[in-house]
């Protein structure tokens, strides 16, 4: 059996849309990984009207009824006739699709991203979505979390549930290298969602300032609910940037400009931006509980709380350059073998 053997609809709630090319990159990647047309139905918590290619419909779903969105699935799996049905990040909604999608007789993958079933979340899930989200999980054919450390969560919630991981994908990219020891201060970055309650751009901040300000800037890259009043902190600060939401293309560009990247959310369900840092060949501050956390290596700090942060950011004014760090397994090309050889399981 070849890849292109196996007819699969993906089934999206993040995915990119005009207004927002960012939106659900990491869902997009995986897709993309799995074959040249992908066939897709997505449903955008946005207004646009819907964006149709021969393959694909996304809709601007944030006022469509469920009858709409279920009578949209049904008419799609008719037409496209998959052989499997992929979804993406979990929704109640997805429930009724899901059991059309057995009563039809058609194997069901999930791929899981969401920081809310986090083993550390989990308290935080109000009882009737964990309910549900059990039910779901122990009736898709397989379920795809993106770490290990989701993959616990899920299974606290869903024991029964076949798991498999598969990592986010992280992309090749020409590194144009810089040379941090001829600037006269030391550049750190932060590419995150301004959510001061997750990503903790304003621990970061508070962290930084301990360091001299001849020495050292800082640049945050990312938008928000918090972004103007991150803006506002760092107006008071002349060694202290922030440059708003950028593109993954953009993030991928702008990082060995910088001498290292710091990440100190209270959870990540990966840590992308992390592996994308040390695949531009400069230093990570990264915490130990992340996702992606068992795949550092020695130019990756590992922080627990403010003071190991602030730790860091010296340690690395005294450091020479990082290297570039090998994390081609994580590209697309080993990550599509990995899908095929899911999806072949179904069917063995």
């Amino acid at each position: 059996m070849e890849q292109n053997d196996i007819l699969i609809l993906h089934v999206v709630k993040w995915y990119p849309y005009p207004t927002d090319n960012q939106h659900g990159i990491f869902v997009k990647k995986h897709i993309d990984a799995t074959g040249d047309k992908p066939h897709i139905l997505g449903f955008i918590n946005d207004h646009f009207p819907p964006i149709q290619t021969n393959n694909s419909t996304i809709f601007g779903a944030k006022k469509m009824t469920f009858a709409a969105k279920f009578g949209a699935f049904i008419s799609t799996v008719n037409a496209v006739k998959p052989a499997i049905i992929h979804f993406h990040c979990f929704a109640p909604d997805l429930i009724p699709m899901l059991w059309y999608a057995r009563l039809r007789g058609i194997k069901v993958v999930h791929s899981e991203h969401w920081s809310g079933l986090l083993p550390v979340n989990l308290m935080k899930l109000e009882p009737w979505k964990k309910q549900l989200a059990k039910w779901f999980f122990e009736h898709v054919h397989l379920v795809l979390p993106v770490s290990a450390i989701l993959e616990e969560g899920i299974h606290t919630v869903a024991p029964k549930a076949h798991l498999k991981v598969i990592p986010n994908i992280v992309e090749k990219h020409e590194v144009m290298i810089s040379n941090h020891e001829e600037r006269p201060s030391v550049s750190f970055c932060m590419v995150a969602d301004v959510v001061f309650k997750v990503k903790r751009q304003n621990v970061v901040l508070e962290a930084f300032k301990n360091l001299e300000q001849v020495k050292a800037e800082l640049h945050f890259y990312g938008g928000g609910p918090d972004l103007g009043l991150l803006e506002a902190m760092a107006s008071r600060l002349p060694n202290v940037y922030v440059h708003g939401r950028i593109s993954n293309d953009q993030v991928l560009a702008i990082l060995p400009s910088h001498k290292a990247h710091v990440l100190f959310s209270e959870y990540e369900t990966f840590g992308i931006t992390t592996i994308e840092a040390r695949k531009a060949g400069i230093w990570a501050i990264s915490r130990p509980v992340f996702g992606a956390s068992a795949l550092k290596d020695s130019c990756t700090l590992m922080v627990d709380n403010t003071e190991e942060l602030t730790d860091s950011f010296k340690q690395i004014l005294e450091e020479n350059d990082a290297f570039i760090a090998d994390y081609s397994f994580l590209e697309s090309h080993p990550i599509s073998i990995q899908l095929f050889e899911a999806y072949k399981g179904l069917f063995s």
